[in-house]
Formats: C-alpha cells, sequence, structure tokens
C-alpha cells in the first residue's frame, strides 16, 4: 500500500488491488480530511489493458498484436490474427482495410517530347520500330515490301532469257518496262521505268500518312480516347499539357468563374472513423469553434460495428475549426477522416465528386493520445480542355486536401501512457482552412483540323519534291557516270584505238540500247 499526503492535508491511502484490477483514485469520488483518509477503490482494468499480478500498480497496455476486449478477467491478452489492425491498447480485431487511405488526387501529364505535328508525322512515317507492331504501323516498313518486290521483279527480268526464247523474253521485258512507265506519275513522269517502283513507295507513305493524319487528329481529348493502334506508340494523344499555380488574388476569367463558384457551394461531409475502441455513438459529441464560442453540430449519422465507431457531420464552411469530444477514458487505436461532397455540372462546367479518406495510426502501432490536432488544407484543383474545333473550352475541378498531424506525438506506447497525466475525455481539433492558391492544368490540342490538313498537304508536297530531287541527282550525275563506265571497260578493248566515228556510232548504239533497258 502506498499513503499520499497532498498540499492541503489530506491523505490518500492506495491499496494494493489483486491481479485484473487497479487502485482507482478519482478525486471525484473520494473525500478524506487528514484524520480519516481517503481509500483507494479496486476497478476493472479498462478494455485493451491487462494486470497479471497483484500490487498498487496501474493496468498496462496490451502489447501490439494482442487484444483485450473487457467485461471479463483482464489478467493477459489474447493473440491477434496476422492480417487485423491490433495496436497498443487493442480492443477488437479489426480489419486492415479501415486502415488504407483513398486519394483522388494524381500526377497531371507531361506533354510529349515531340509537339509540332510535322515533327510527329515526319517521325511516325521515317522509323521502323523493334516490335511487331511498330513494324506494321510503320510506312517506311511497307515502302521497303515494295522496293523489295520491285527488286525480285527486276532480277526476275534479267533471267528471263536463261528460261525463255530470246524473242520471248524481250517482249516480257517491254511489257514490266512500259507498266512500270505507266505507273510512274510521281518521280521521272514515265522517263524510266524503275520509277515506277520508286513512285509507289512514295504513294504508300504519303497514303498512310494521310490515315495517320485522320487518326491522330480524332485522339483528343486524351481521357476520352483508347489507345493509339494505328502508330507505333499507343499512348500517342493528339494532347499537350501545361500546369501551373495561379494566386486566388488574381480574379479568375468569366469562363472560369462558374466552376469556381461551383467549389465554394460545395458541401462536404466530414466522416471520423474511430478505429479499434469500446467508445459508442452516445459519447461523441462534435462542435463547430466560432471566435470564442463553439456551437453544437448534429451529427448526420453513426454507426458502431466490431470496434469501428463511424460518425459523419455536414460542414458548410470550408474554413472550420471543428472539436470532436469523446467522453470517456477508453483507448484509441487509430482513426481515419474522410472528405466527401456531391458532383454537379452545367453546359461548360463539371464538379467531381469529392471522395477522400486518410488514416492515422502509429508507424510503431501505439496507442491514441487525448488530446490530437489535425489540419486540413483544401486545394482547389481547375482542369480546363480547350476545344479540338470552336473556342468555348470546358472545365471541371475537384478539392485536394492535404491532411497534416503529428503522428509521433500523437500515438504513443505503453511506456509513455503510464507517464502522462490521464483525463477524463479525448479531444480532437480539426481545423479545415483553404490555400491562398489554386492549381490550374490546361489540356489542348497539339494539331487542330486546318493544322493537320495543312502539314499533311506539305508532307505529300515534301515527300515528292525529295522524290524529284533524287530523280535529278540520278539522271544527271549517276547514270552519265555509269554510262561512260560501262562503255569504258566493255565497249573498248584494252590496247586498240578505235576510229572517231566508230567511237561515235558505238556510243549511239550504247545509248539506244539503254533507253530500252
Amino acid at each position: 500500500s502506498l499513503a499520499v499526503l497532498d498540499v492541503n492535508g489530506n491523505i490518500l491511502l492506495i491499496l494494493a488491488t489483486p491481479a485484473g484490477t487497479y487502485a482507482a483514485t478519482d478525486s471525484s469520488s473520494l473525500s478524506g480530511t487528514a484524520s480519516i483518509p481517503a481509500v483507494s477503490s479496486s476497478t476493472a482494468c479498462i478494455a485493451g489493458t491487462y494486470k497479471s499480478s497483484s500490487g498498487i500498480h496501474p493496468c498496462s497496455l496490451c502489447p501490439s498484436g494482442t487484444r483485450n476486449p473487457g467485461g471479463g478477467p483482464c489478467t493477459s491478452c489474447i493473440n491477434c490474427s496476422s492480417n487485423s489492425f491490433c495496436p497498443w491498447g487493442a480492443v477488437f480485431e479489426v480489419n486492415e482495410t479501415y486502415i488504407t487511405s483513398q486519394s483522388q488526387a494524381y500526377a497531371y501529364p507531361h506533354s510529349p517530347e515531340l509537339t509540332a505535328y510535322e515533327d510527329i508525322v515526319l517521325s511516325n512515317s521515317f522509323a521502323i520500330g523493334s516490335t511487331s507492331h511498330c513494324i506494321v504501323t510503320s510506312p517506311l516498313f511497307w515502302a521497303l515490301i515494295i522496293a523489295g518486290l520491285g527488286v525480285i521483279i527486276i532480277i526476275v527480268m534479267n533471267t528471263l532469257h536463261f528460261f525463255l526464247h530470246p524473242q520471248k523474253s524481250d517482249k516480257w521485258r517491254k511489257t514490266i518496262k512500259k507498266i512500270f512507265r505507266q505507273t510512274d506519275l510521281i518521280v521521272s513522269e514515265g522517263e524510266l521505268w524503275i520509277g515506277g517502283i520508286v513512285s509507289l513507295c512514295v504513294l504508300v507513305i504519303i497514303l498512310m500518312s494521310y490515315v495517320f493524319a485522320g487518326s491522330f487528329y480524332s485522339q483528343y481529348p486524351a481521357e476520352s480516347v483508347g489507345d493509339s493502334s494505328f502508330a507505333c506508340d499507343t499512348t500517342l494523344r493528339n494532347a499537350q499539357y501545361d500546369s501551373n499555380l495561379q494566386s486566388l488574388a488574381i480574379p479568375v476569367s468569366d469562363e472560369e468563374e462558374s466552376i469556381v463558384d461551383m467549389l465554394d457551394n460545395q458541401v462536404f461531409t466530414l466522416q471520423l472513423d474511430i478505429l479499434n475502441t469500446i467508445i459508442s455513438c452516445q459519447t461523441i459529441s462534435f462542435v463547430e469553434v466560432v471566435g470564442s464560442t463553439t456551437l453544437s453540430l448534429t451529427m448526420a449519422s453513426c454507426t458502431n460495428v466490431n470496434g469501428v465507431v463511424s460518425a459523419t457531420i455536414i460542414v458548410l464552411d470550408h474554413d472550420a475549426t471543428i472539436e470532436v469530444t469523446l467522453t470517456g477514458i477508453q483507448l484509441v487505436g487509430g482513426f481515419r477522416l474522410g472528405l466527401s461532397g456531391p458532383s454537379q455540372s452545367n453546359d461548360s462546367s463539371t464538379l467531381q465528386q469529392l471522395s477522400f479518406r486518410e488514416a492515422f495510426y502509429g508507424i510503431s502501432l501505439g496507442t491514441m493520445v487525448q488530446s490530437v490536432t489535425v489540419g486540413i488544407q483544401l486545394t482547389k484543383a481547375i482542369n480546363e480542355t480547350k476545344p479540338l474545333s470552336g473556342d468555348s473550352s470546358s472545365f471541371s475541378g475537384i478539392w485536394y486536401p492535404i491532411f497534416s498531424l503529428n503522428n509521433r506525438k500523437t500515438f504513443i506506447t505503453s511506456t509513455q501512457y503510464s507517464q502522462l497525466p490521464s483525463s477524463s475525455d479525448t479531444v480532437m481539433t480539426i481545423t479545415i482552412s483553404e490555400a491562398s492558391y489554386y492549381i490550374k492544368n490546361t489540356e489542348s490540342p497539339i494539331a487542330k483540323q486546318q493544322e493537320v490538313i495543312f502539314h499533311t498537304f506539305l508532307f505529300t508536297i515534301i515527300c515528292l519534291e525529295i522524290s524529284g530531287l533524287i530523280f535529278l541527282i540520278v539522271k544527271l550525275m549517276f547514270i552519265p557516270i555509269v554510262k561512260k563506265v560501262i562503255a569504258h571497260y566493255y565497249h573498248a578493248p584494252r590496247g586498240k584505238v578505235t576510229p572517231t566515228h566508230e567511237n561515235a556510232s558505238h556510243e549511239s548504239n550504247s545509248e539506244t540500247r539503254s533507253e530500252d533497258d
């Protein structure tokens, strides 16, 4: 036993209690004087604690991974299942889903590396990827297939005389050359039969670029379309992005005013889930602190299921301080705060449904102290989607809450719990405020219809001009050099001087044969 003398001369006798109980010394229920000392009373340990031996020492918290539901002998704690939430001072086996958070915040996309349509067309037309999908969607691949078929035809033409009569093989060669000269509408305008093969290659690239242009144009807005199966990069979209912070001190534009008003007028539902406790709905009260006064708030709903008490209130103001009082000294293993709000839409603006949950519990699974302060800072996020055609943008908006809490000072172990003075109530202070800025995200098309048409047509002209330039180089430089080399090495025997008139006749015949070829 232990005798305690206070400053007023009163004496308190703390008597040893058996296992499962502690010596209650609540001054409100004890009275005593110097001549008649007050005596402690034996009281059963509260749920979540235990005492395995007799003495004047208090009950201890059940270690992490064990629990004590109370209402019976409190001499030991029961082991919890491995997939349950059982912190220090646990009462029930709470499902771990209650300590998961839910967030609607996401990282806004970055603009692609190429944001100029002409660069995108060139990259798609003259590149062959390493995957089968990239190979099949590459215009250059199909152009090479056409060129390969042309090479096979040339080989066949030059080997016909081995299998057919010379006259018949010459007839086939002339027919094939005639067909290719007629298909040469782009490169040499029928001057060279091989220009027909090149023209087909160029035509394939041009046609596939037009197919690409139509498909790429329709890939907007990015969140409303599927994969880009027409391109090597299936994530390719006709969209570019920009994100920045705007001060609330700057007036918003007339277009943004509607979505800003929706955000400001959205009614919140604050949900508080108290985890692993035997506190009941009747012991919970909410008040709003307004200056030096408090306004009582009525709970919209409250449920108590297997050690989880879920209470909700309606919050009309986005800048408020709310106090939650949990009457009694019962233990709390953790809590989860949530904000929700309804959706709303009009012609050009859509207010998204709000549904955030943030769970708070000890990293070392400690029990919660009896005085907790939580901050919720709200930030507007406004998304603008510029039109593919026309001038009117569409807007969507949502609140991004940021929860702040000193976790180390909020959840404590058994040793820390025994050293802190206990109170008859647990008070949680929730402060809701709005940030002085808002997030402005903008999505716009890389290329609108007029730009797609113009640059695709410009790409066609570039392909034709490059093909014509290559033909001129071949015609004016390569072919004359080849003719001279052939004439020098195959038509003039070494060591023999050919008369001038014979040379002229020979060159004339050679040119005639070359044109036929």
